[in-house]
């Protein structure tokens, strides 16, 4: 059933949305992969590949530290 342009428009409803907004308003702290999937309600893979988007747009970083990802507006 299609919606109108203006609801799409103003939808947040998509898992990238999400993370983003999960992320923005924790400006201070970094999460792992699981720790957003838990917190946004997706699977770490989807997540994963939203954050590999959202980095390529330089709106996230990404960091490795001792041997886990982390990521942060």
């Amino acid at each position: 059933m299609p919606i109108p342009r203006k609801q799409f428009d103003k939808s947040i409803d998509t898992l990238s949305a999400k993370v983003l907004k999960f992320l923005k308003s924790h400006p201070d702290e970094a999460f792992e992969i699981e720790e957003l999937a838990e917190a946004v309600g997706g699977r770490p893979l989807e997540v994963w590949a939203i954050l590999d988007d959202l980095k390529r747009r330089k709106q996230v970083t990404g960091k490795c530290i001792k041997g886990k990802g982390y990521y942060c507006v």
